[in-house]
């Protein structure tokens, strides 16, 4: 009986992030929206310092620079010192840039979460309601207070934004197209938490599923409000109880999987460090896993995913020039557990066709991600 995959390990699921550095002046966005490496932060952070002193009023170079220099600064290796002094950065921001969204977007991100951050990413937007760049933060406040209107009003926003990316909404709703009815899932980053939260309230599709980021579910209000709407028992330890933020994370989500009612799947983005301890029980159906104490024949749940629910065609043919294809390539190696289950399944059931089907997107995908040799080495074998 198949329940986690050798291609989680053999592969990992992930891969370094291989965006070229460039010496020409760039606009710089999150990593949420587009994959660059290190140095491309670290030249680009240099080249729009040079702008913001040639005028010191150049609200573009500076929001650039703060990105740049904090993107710089998540990507330096750990036990290394952050190269960019972001305290220096919002000051001059403060000093040259007063009462103007980039001083109020940039103070929120400096004092992110609390009272006043927050209430500089409500003057930022009240300013340019028509940026992006707000809007993420924005649900996320509404989320906190389980305040379903603002939910709703930034969700619809953000949907139509022309950079919001069709390739990770196609990916996620692959995600809740992998679960069973009124399911719970559990997931952990940017990418694999917002598209749910967006389809559910623009699209209304599978709005029978929970979503709980294993991040968010850490703060004690939330979780309450969130755990009385799901129908799980309240979580009594405090967080100072736990020896390190990890054994308190593993001790929610353990509670989450053993005291709930409804079905409960892991998203495959769920680092392996927090699945181990379940990991015996879990059973890959998609791009999930569902967590089960008894065995039960998840290949035939995964197939029939795959054939019957998925949407497919974006993973064969790229259709549209989507903003965030680095993040979607990035994101598409996920598939590559369930692509591989299948492919050895119908090989022994002598269905060429889908096999065939089942080979061409997990060629494209390496192609993609810079796995060509480890999937063809795979395919060789197999």
């Amino acid at each position: 009986m198949l329940k986690t995959v050798f291609f989680i390990l053999t592969f990992g699921v992930f891969s370094l992030l291989h965006a070229q550095s460039s010496d020409e002046l760039q606009p710089v966005y999150s990593v949420t929206l587009i994959h660059q490496n290190l140095e491309f932060y670290k030249t680009q952070a240099k080249l729009w310092k040079k702008e913001t002193q040639k005028n010191k009023k150049d609200g573009t170079a500076w929001f650039n620079l703060f990105n740049a220099a904090r993107m710089a600064n998540a990507f330096t290796p750990s036990g290394e010192d952050r190269p960019y002094d972001m305290n220096e950065i919002a000051e001059n921001i403060k000093t040259n840039l007063p009462n103007t969204f980039e001083f109020h977007y940039l103070s929120f991100w400096q004092n992110n979460p609390s009272e006043e951050g927050y209430r500089h990413l409500q003057k930022a937007y009240e300013l340019s309601p028509d940026r992006h760049d707000t809007y993420h933060a924005m649900i996320t406040k509404a989320e906190y207070e389980r305040d379903l209107e603002s939910i709703k009003k930034f969700s619809e926003l953000w949907y139509k934004h022309p950079f919001y990316s069709p390739g990770i909404t196609n990916w996620n709703y692959n995600v809740l197209a992998s679960v069973e009815q009124n399911a719970i899932i559990i997931t952990q980053g940017d990418n694999d938490t917002y598209p749910l939260w967006l389809l559910q309230q623009v699209k209304n599709i599978r709005t029978d599923v929970g979503v709980i980021n294993a991040h968010i579910i850490l703060v004690e209000d939330y979780r309450n409000l969130l755990f009385k709407e799901l129908g799980i028992a309240p979580f009594e330890e405090k967080a100072e109880s736990f020896k390190s933020h990890r054994e308190f994370q593993e001790a929610v989500l353990d509670h989450i999987i053993q005291s709930s009612k409804r079905p409960i799947y892991i998203g495959l983005s769920i680092p392996q460090y927090l699945r181990e301890k379940w990991e015996d029980n879990l059973y890959l159906t998609g791009l999930t896993f569902k967590y089960s104490e008894e065995e039960f024949d998840n290949k035939a749940v995964l197939r029939n995913n795959f054939e019957n629910r998925f949407l497919k065609d974006y993973l064969k043919v790229d259709l549209y020039d989507d903003f965030s294809k680095t993040v979607v390539h990035f994101m598409n190696q996920q598939y590559i557990p369930c692509l591989t289950v299948l492919h050895k399944h119908y090989k022994m059931s002598g269905e060429d066709r889908k096999k065939q089907e089942v080979e061409e997107i997990l060629l494209k995908i390496a192609k993609e991600s810079n796995r060509e040799e480890e999937i063809n080495n795979y395919l060789s074998s197999n």
